[in-house]
């Protein structure tokens, strides 16, 4: 009886689920660790003073909530899929459509913040860019329709057991995800490049102007990391066809992976708070200026302004009080 039920196909299925299993907790353990960092640091650093910061935590929460609940569901899917394997049953229980669809729900959801989270980090850096601006908002918002259009197509196909097209479907959803990530990481490289220039011009006396490109650059770098995880789970999409299960491990973990980048990123430049308390410019920086190359005129006033708020940024931690000179009759070209 037992070699008629666990012949060579459900055993290799039953290894699949094992490691489909193995990879998600582990995916989801790195999930746990980021959110309990990135919580205690906000936290420790009086998070009602400030509503960036609060926001930041409320998302963060809300994310390891949605994760928490894809793993759950999913333990109840999987335990479904190991009791049919087994011959144990032949039907299954009547919420395991309702189940399905709401992990898929989560998952979008999911997407749809992370993407949020992507977005605004590059709308503080171009704040004052209406180009960019536009830009920006043009590929949020076409990264929600196409996300809300796949929570449609995967509840009729859920519910209508017809998965003929699902490869193609799968191009709704991971595509303007793609390409968004695509376009913030540009973007983001972009402002890094001019940026560079700005410290290569030599007008720059001090190191808070390398602090800055390093934010950017780390920006940078973490952006393409998550672009080439959005082209592979847009290829996962394309190929979870019959046995290659390896297409559907992808896309599982990507519940886990959509919410500790963010995390990570909260988490990085905390820490980097604490290794140079001075390197809190980096967020004036990067949200009250942009790199003009019009005149070298202007490239002197930025770095000054940017030397400026860092010095008086030391001297308040440092107890003194900082000196404020009168620029009513300066023009700053600092858009």
């Amino acid at each position: 009886m037992v070699a008629e039920v666990f012949d060579d196909a459900n055993i290799r299925y039953l290894r699949y689920l094992i490691a489909y299993t193995a990879v998600e907790y582990s995916f989801y353990a790195l999930h746990v660790v980021t959110f309990v960092s990135a919580t205690y640091i906000l936290l420790k650093r009086d998070v009602r003073a400030s509503r960036a910061r609060l926001w930041l935590l409320l998302v963060t929460v809300a994310m390891f909530c949605l994760a928490t609940s894809f793993v759950a569901i999913d333990v109840f899917l999987l335990r479904e899929n190991v009791r049919i394997t087994a011959g144990r049953s032949t039907d299954r229980e009547a919420n395991y459509l309702q189940s399905t669809i709401a992990q898929n729900v989560i998952f979008r959801v999911m997407l749809m913040m992370s993407d949020t989270v992507i977005v605004w980090r590059a709308w503080v850096i171009w704040r004052h860019e209406r180009k960019a601006r536009i830009i920006l908002a043009a590929c949020l918002t076409l990264s929600y329709l196409g996300l809300m259009a796949d929570i449609g197509v995967i509840a009729w196909e859920t519910a209508t057991e017809y998965y003929a097209d699902q490869f193609y479907y799968s191009l709704i959803l991971t595509v303007p995800t793609t390409l968004t990530n695509i376009v913030v990481t540009v973007m983001t490289g972009i402002k890094a490049w001019t940026h560079r220039r700005f410290m290569m011009s030599g007008v720059s006396s001090g190191d808070y102007s390398h602090r800055v490109f390093k934010a950017l650059l780390v920006l940078c770098i973490s952006g393409i990391l998550y672009c080439a995880l959005c082209v592979t789970f847009t290829a996962a999409g394309l190929t979870q066809r019959g046995a290659a299960h390896w297409g559907e491990i992808i896309l599982a973990v990507g519940a886990s992976v959509s919410g500790s980048y963010p995390t990570l990123i909260v988490i990085w430049a905390a820490l980097e708070r604490d290794v140079e308390p001075a390197i809190e410019v980096q967020l004036g920086v990067m949200q009250n200026t942009t790199v003009n190359f019009a005149t070298p005129r202007d490239s002197v006033i930025q770095v000054a302004q940017i030397e400026s708020w860092a010095r008086q940024d030391s001297l308040r931690r440092s107890g003194q009080q900082p000196y404020f000179h009168d620029d009513k009759d300066e023009s700053h070209d600092i858009v």
